[in-house]
């Protein structure tokens, strides 16, 4: 894909089912170890925020197709990003976060241990893992990472 085609903008309402495609492509491999129940939630609660005013959403589009989104909670708390799992290894995570962080001073985020392919991205990009929690002791591990400019 010609890198030139790739463009990044704020999300607009007309994204969502876009949007969502892409999520629900992408967290079944990413988080196959949630049971089906949890993940179902966590869609419910990305669905939602993709409308709430308070949230913001980047959406990157190649030759005026989306392809990948990041949606932050606060100014600070990114709660999701994704990238359709078809274009993986393209560069368009990295394209997406490095205009994040061209955007931002500080990112915090979570990400599930096991979530392999996503702690050894974030790390690239130069996160660091400041703490390991789980929400019950029946949930899996998750890392908080942080990324300062």
């Amino acid at each position: 894909m010609n890198a030139e085609n790739r463009t990044i903008r704020v999300y607009q309402h007309s994204d969502k089912p876009a949007l969502l495609k892409i999520y629900d492509a992408a967290v079944p491999s990413a988080h196959h170890f949630l049971e089906e129940s949890v993940r179902m939630r966590h869609r419910q609660l990305a669905e939602e925020s993709l409308d709430d005013l308070a949230t913001k959403t980047f959406v990157l589009e190649e030759n005026g197709i989306i392809v990948g989104f990041a949606t932050f909670q606060t100014e600070i708390k990114m709660s999701g990003f994704f990238v359709n799992p078809e274009l993986k290894r393209q560069g368009l995570g990295r394209k997406l976060m490095n205009y994040i962080q061209s955007e931002k001073q500080i990112i915090k985020l979570a990400v599930y241990k096991r979530n392999r392919d996503a702690v050894s991205f974030y790390k690239k990009m130069g996160f660091q893992k400041q703490s390991q929690k789980r929400e019950n002791s029946t949930q899996p591990i998750y890392f908080e990472m942080t990324w300062k400019a």
